[in-house]
């Protein structure tokens, strides 16, 4: 049985969603839309807002390519007044997406983040988008501190996505933390209250081929990621 990397974090995005009341969601990065063990983070907001909000509620998406898959989920969240879908880069759609906040009076309660992994891309996306958040607002991002030691080499796009995180990090009043395990979700937060409780460092006992690992694989990975990141984990 295969399980995606959204559905392992599942619970903790729900939660966040839940906890928080969040009523408007932007996701940059879409890909499919998949629901079950194959869970997509598009649903998995979309299902998450109507049931707490009924239509009082906004999920906006940001994509490269409208999704394909599967047909009979996106047909059911189109006819919903919910879901919204930008198709583009999200470079060039950001001034469309503020123009419509705007014009709406919303703020981002939550922005996920999940798209190619570099630099430029990452470090516009976390100074622009940012900017729409609400007060209380946080980030999403997955896969942050994916490829550590000798494999970074070989990944220099990543390593620039993390760079991009950190100097964000440095530069701002953001903190973060992580649910490691199936390529790793980072949330950043301007204060832990508005977390609500939500407890985000409970990693997955999973690796990032979503493979089953040991309790003693995962204490390694925790402290090799703090290696890198404690620095900003608060």
């Amino acid at each position: 049985m295969s399980l995606s990397d959204m559905f392992l974090h599942k619970k903790m995005i729900v939660e966040l969603v839940q906890k928080t009341d969040a009523k408007i969601i932007l996701e940059l990065g879409v890909r499919s839309i998949k629901k079950d063990n194959d869970s997509t983070s598009t649903h998995i907001f979309y299902e998450t807002l109507k049931n707490l909000h009924g239509g009082d509620c906004s999920l906006y998406s940001c994509d490269m390519l409208f999704p394909k898959e599967e047909e009979y989920l996106i047909e059911d969240m189109k006819k919903s007044k919910i879901w919204h879908f930008f198709v583009g880069d999200d470079r060039d759609q950001f001034l469309s997406i503020k123009k419509m906040l705007e014009q709406k009076k919303q703020k981002i309660d939550i922005l996920f983040i999940d798209t190619y992994k570099n630099y430029e891309l990452t470090k516009f996306e976390l100074e622009n988008y940012t900017k729409l958040l609400s007060n209380d607002g946080i980030i999403l991002m997955h896969d942050v501190g994916v490829f550590l030691g000798s494999e970074l080499e070989r990944r220099p796009d990543w390593m620039g996505h993390d760079r991009a995180v950190m100097e964000f990090l440095k530069t701002t009043d953001f903190k973060l933390r992580a649910q490691l395990g199936s390529y790793n979700m980072a949330v950043l937060f301007r204060d832990t209250e508005h977390l609500n409780g939500v407890e985000i460092d409970n990693d997955l006992k999973y690796n990032r081929n979503r493979q089953p690992v040991s309790q003693e694989w995962c204490t390694r990975r925790r402290e090799d990621f703090a290696a890198s990141w404690g620095v900003f984990e608060k």
